[in-house]
Formats: C-alpha cells, sequence, structure tokens
C-alpha cells in the first residue's frame, strides 16, 4: 500500500469530485498534483506510427486505452537516436550533447530522480538493457535501482560477452521479466511517500523475438534481418509482424503493471508518463535497418502520453521535445526546475489553443566512435527539415514535409529563403548546445570494438 499523510488525501479526495477539465484553480496545472506519484515508462525503439492510438491499424489495446484518458502528443521528438543519449535526455532535461551509448554520464549532471529524492520521494528504477546499467551512471538519484538482468533469458549475445568495454552476462530481458520484478518489489514494500517509478521496456529492440503468441506465423517467412538490406514485399510483411509483435507484447504487459498498480492502490493518485526513447528505421530510407545511424521521422518522432487524474484527453500537434518531460513533471508536481534546456507544457495542456512553445526541434546520431562534427543532426519545425552530414550521402539534405511527408524526396535546396531560416537556425541551437559535457567517454579495446560492429553502433 502507497500511503500518504492526511492532508494529502483530503487533497486527492477534493480533486477526485472536481469535474474533469476543470481544477481548483483555473489558470494553471502548476503544483495541482503536489505529492502525486509518478509512473514514468520509457519504451525501447518504439515507433509512434505503429501504435493504435497514432493510427496504425494494429490496435494497442492498453496504450490505446490509455490515450483515450490522456494527454497525446502528436509532434513528440526525441534528441537522439540512441538509447543511452536519449535516455540521458530523458531524465535530466538535457541535450545529449558529448554523451554516447556506452559513457558515463558525469555526477554533476542532476537527473529527475535527484529532484525528487531532495522533495521527498521515494525513487525506484527498472531497467531492461545494459545501455541503461547503473554503470553508466543514469541511476543518480534512485533509492532502488534494478539492472540485474542475471536471471533473464536475454535476446541479444555476443560472442565475447563485451559491450562498449563492460563485461556482461546476460544483455537484456523481456517485458515480462521486468514487470515481475517491479510488482515483486513494490508488493514488498510499505511506502509512506511519494513514489517516483521508472520502468523501461526493451523488446521491441533488435532482435525482433516477440512471443509466438503475439504474431501470426503465417506471415513470417524470415526472422533474420541484417543491417543493409533490399528487402522483398514479403521480407517486409515478415519484419513488421515481428516488429509489431514485440510491441504488443509490451502492450500485454503494461496492461499487467497498471492493474498491479491499481491493487496497491497507486493508481488513481498518479501522474503516468509512456514514451519512446527513440523510434526505428525499418528500410524506408537508405536500405537500412536500426536507429543509431539516421535521423529520419522514422526514428526522431516518438510517442508520448501524459495521464493526469482528473482531466480529459486531448491531442497536442505542437512541436515538443523529450527534454520537455522532465521540467513538465515537476511543474505538476509543484517542483521548481532549473539547469534545465526543456521547457513545461503545461501551457499546451490546459489552454484550448495555446501559442506554440517551440519553432523547431533537433535530433542528432551520436554514435560511438564518431567525430562530434561528422554526427548527423536534424532541424525539423512543423514543415521542413533540415539533416546536417546526412550518413549515407555525407551532405547536407532538406525536407519539404507538407509535401513530402515521410522524407522520400531529398533537396538539395529549398525555394526562396526556407533553406536559409534551417541553417540559421541549425547554427544558432548549435552555439547554444556547446556549452558543457554530460558524460565521460571510455576507451575501447579491438574486441570491443568489434562486437559493437556486430550489433550495428559502429561502422
Amino acid at each position: 500500500m502507497w500511503r500518504y499523510s492526511l492532508s494529502c488525501l483530503l487533497g486527492m479526495i477534493f480533486l477526485a469530485f472536481v469535474p474533469a477539465g476543470c481544477a481548483k484553480d483555473e489558470s494553471t496545472l502548476s503544483a495541482r498534483y503536489k505529492d502525486y506519484n509518478i509512473v514514468l515508462v520509457s519504451i525501447d525503439t518504439l515507433r509512434a506510427d505503429h501504435l493504435g492510438c497514432y493510427g496504425y491499424l494494429k490496435p494497442t489495446p492498453t496504450i490505446d486505452a490509455l490515450a483515450n484518458t490522456s494527454f497525446l502528443f502528436e509532434s513528440m521528438f526525441t534528441t537522439s537516436s540512441t538509447t543511452l543519449p536519449a535516455h540521458a535526455s530523458l531524465m535530466t532535461s538535457l541535450y545529449p550533447k558529448d554523451c554516447r551509448n556506452g559513457y558515463r554520464v558525469r555526477d554533476s549532471v542532476t537527473t529527475v530522480a535527484e529532484v525528487l529524492g531532495k522533495n521527498g520521494y521515494l525513487c525506484l528504477g527498472f531497467v531492461s538493457a545494459l545501455p541503461l546499467d547503473e554503470r553508466f551512471n543514469l541511476d543518480q538519484g534512485f533509492d532502488y535501482y534494478d539492472a540485474d538482468f542475471s536471471g533473464s533469458r536475454g535476446s541479444i549475445h555476443l560472442k565475447d560477452n563485451t559491450w562498449f568495454a563492460h563485461k556482461f552476462q546476460v544483455f537484456d530481458r523481456n517485458a515480462e521479466e521486468t514487470t515481475n520484478k517491479v510488482l515483486a518489489t513494490l508488493k514488498k514494500r510499505t511506502i509512506s511517500q511519494p513514489c517516483f517509478l521508472w520502468v523501461h521496456y526493451y523488446d521491441p529492440h533488435l532482435p525482433y523475438l516477440p512471443p509466438s503468441t503475439f504474431y501470426d506465423p503465417t506471415k513470417v517467412t524470415r526472422n533474420s534481418f541484417p543491417y543493409y538490406f533490399n528487402p522483398t514485399p514479403s521480407d517486409l510483411q515478415s519484419l513488421h509482424e515481428l516488429y509489431d509483435g514485440e510491441i504488443q507484447f509490451v502492450d500485454q504487459q503494461l496492461k499487467k503493471l497498471i492493474d498491479g498498480l491499481k491493487e496497491l492502490d497507486a493508481f488513481t493518485n498518479t501522474i503516468v508518463v509512456i514514451v519512446a526513447d527513440h523510434g526505428e528505421n525499418l528500410y524506408e530510407h537508405d536500405g537500412y535497418l536500426d536507429h543509431s545511424q539516421v535521423v529520419y521521422d522514422t526514428v526522431m518522432r516518438i510517442p508520448c502520453l501524459l495521464h493526469l487524474p482528473g482531466l480529459r484527453a486531448k491531442r497536442i500537434g505542437e512541436l515538443v521535445s523529450i527534454i520537455d518531460i522532465m521540467p513538465t513533471v515537476l511543474d505538476l508536481v509543484g517542483i521548481a526546475s532549473s539547469g534545465v534546456e526543456g521547457r513545461s507544457l503545461i501551457t499546451l495542456l490546459e489552454k484550448e489553443k495555446p501559442d506554440p512553445l517551440r519553432t523547431y526541434v533537433t535530433c542528432e546520431t551520436n554514435d560511438f566512435g564518431v567525430k562530434e562534427e561528422e554526427q548527423a543532426i536534424a532541424v525539423r519545425t512543423k514543415l521542413m527539415k533540415y539533416i546536417y552530414n546526412n550518413w549515407n550521402v555525407g551532405k547536407n539534405l532538406f525536407y519539404a514535409l507538407a509535401e513530402d511527408p515521410h522524407e522520400k524526396n531529398p533537396r538539395s535546396a529549398l525555394p526562396g529563403s526556407r533553406a536559409q531560416e534551417l541553417t540559421s537556425l541549425f547554427d544558432t541551437w548549435r552555439k547554444r548546445y556547446k556549452s558543457g559535457n554530460i558524460a565521460t567517454p571510455l576507451a575501447l579495446d579491438r574486441e570491443t570494438q568489434e562486437a559493437l560492429k556486430s550489433l550495428g553502433y559502429l561502422q
């Protein structure tokens, strides 16, 4: 049972009788959810356009049902196409800067768990893959951080069991194993303070190996896919069936997690955030499968739901970034943000026709072993996109998204001053972005470099 003080319980009872869409203070949502629990679920490698609530033909029942009572961000974008840098942005509200997979986040960086912990929260974290292991220091501020995969089956196997100069026995665990760990841990605890719970699921990441009950085997003619390939229609059908099967499996386990929280009386007084760290390129561009080396919208656009008890569902179309989640959540529980690069999204939540908070968003590849000036970086507005140093052709590309939403027709320029507008945004952002580092690189031996190449993280 998650317990609260009498004053906190009275506040919750009051909110329960406030009509949906209304509140004790019509002017702002700031601090309305003071002392509420916070559940953050990050789903690795999840594309927005493969969820029912984002228009996909296959429903994702749990996520879709939650979307019916949540704020859904239609234009949320990540800052990085790789796991640790993207999660660093999620947990610190900072651009990834020098961070790469396998780097150690600096102690000087402040995580959302550290902020919440200083304000009376118990912080619990459960991650599902080695890129978020405590060795990489994103566990700062957590009272309990579970990255023990020793009893798990695992899906990624490297011959020398080395990844980014780190030895490991099991690389990851599946959503069922993680969900069981979360609920078993919570059942053993009597929690007498508000709780921040972070649950990370890894399943939609390569390799695609969903349990057999979550896909149609008659639609799968192959289950192994190279990083660079010219797929046939049958290959693509197999790929999508297995990728979607992984998402369906996570969706089922998310229901199990939510049901478990309800049994612990820990859902009605809880803010819930569902978000991905990045998407996945499913051969749509350059014959490439995976995510780490590209910044197309297949990777850059991510799903995000924010469930706030007592409020109606709303779809928000304005541009937002993954770095905006931390200041938004802190604002909702009445905690000030400092030293962050994201922005609170409360005005987008509460206003019927809000003014945009961002004119553009950015995303970069953050490849390990690639110099900063050689990374691919995207600057995206609602209608245009500029990719600096596109990885496949080594040059700058432009897209007119209103005419070419799927980025199929790259251009070397745009009409009028639009190209100059995008490059100016890029120059302005990069000058501001260069201040400070957030991570420390690690030296790699030759064997580790070869292992990274086999995973597609190094060229």
